[in-house]
């Protein structure tokens, strides 16, 4: 009953290909949304992470899973992709770039407008982690790399909660320094406090702990897959390569050597989050639908 050419169906991952066909079949466009890279590139990665540090496979990106996302993303007309290690991703698979639509995660300021630094000793630099702690998000490499860096009156933070197949690694590798804070709402006070926020992550589409950190003038030191389109290597943020502990520690000693370094940084951050608001890029987001939907018929929309 609903005009087709003017109707777009947006679909979140996880739908199973029959009714999709059958949307396409009656002529609406189709648009889908991707949170991670494509799983045919996201499992060898993953594979490759756990073997280096001698674990099994305990992602949840299995060779039929590859196969069915791999079909399933050649049907829609258009694919929302949060970051340019999403958009490699999905040319990877054969999707062309006219049917990706570059588009990004972002965060909520007000989430954190009443937030106030949390307290900390005099001189003490803090290092902060926060997502999910396991070997996917760089984890293990951040462990070599601290107890590498070996900085004085210096913490790593991590917040959020141990992976069951990590949990004894943890316990065993921790080095001295490092503090766990499990799994938190209220995380702004700890964003503002932090000399540094590190996120080493193999495998990303575009965290939003990124976007938030910096957006509370945290400077940021992530990989490729974690710098979301926020993060330019220098000028805002430090780009490091993804599983390599020794460019880590460099890092992480360069940054605690240079007060200015890190407030350039975080100024810088925090001005770039700006754009990336949720309520702008929502309007983005309409914007673009609007341009797809007018591409089809003559009559314009009203914004």
């Amino acid at each position: 009953r609903l005009d087709r050419a003017r109707t777009i169906v947006i679909i979140w991952p996880g739908w199973p290909i029959p009714p999709l066909e059958s949307v396409k079949r009656l002529g609406f466009t189709l648009v889908r949304e991707m949170i991670n890279c494509a799983c045919a590139v996201s499992k060898p990665i993953l594979d490759a992470a756990d073997a280096r540090q001698g674990l099994p496979a305990d992602h949840n990106v299995s060779a039929e899973l590859v196969r069915a996302e791999t079909e399933e993303l050649q049907l829609y007309d258009h694919i929302f992709s949060p970051s340019a290690a999403v958009d490699d991703s999905l040319r990877a698979i054969g999707i062309p770039d006219s049917r990706i639509l570059k588009s990004s995660f972002g965060w909520n300021p007000k989430r954190f407008a009443s937030s106030t630094p949390e307290s900390k000793p005099p001189g003490l630099l803090r290092f902060l982690f926060a997502g999910s702690i396991g070997v996917r998000k760089g984890v293990p490499e951040l462990f070599e790399a601290w107890k590498a860096a070996a900085l004085p009156n210096a913490e790593l933070v991590l917040v959020g909660n141990i992976e069951p197949a990590f949990a004894e690694r943890f316990r065993t590798t921790a080095p001295q320094g490092v503090r766990h804070i499990g799994f938190t709402p209220d995380i702004g006070g700890l964003y503002k406090s932090a000399d540094a926020f590190v996120f080493p992550s193999h495998e990303e589409g575009a965290p939003q702990v990124v976007y938030e950190a910096g957006g509370c003038g945290a400077p940021v030191v992530t990989t490729e897959m974690g710098r979301a389109r926020l993060i330019e290597d220098g000028a805002n943020g430090l780009i490091v390569p993804a599983g390599d502990p020794s460019a880590l520690a460099a890092t992480l000693q360069r940054l605690a050597g240079d007060a200015a370094l890190r407030a350039r940084l975080g100024k810088a951050a925090a001005e770039t989050a700006q754009a990336f608001q949720y309520q702008l890029v929502g309007e983005q987001r309409a914007r673009t639908l609007i341009e797809l939907i007018e591409a089809r018929t003559p009559v314009r929309l009203d914004a």
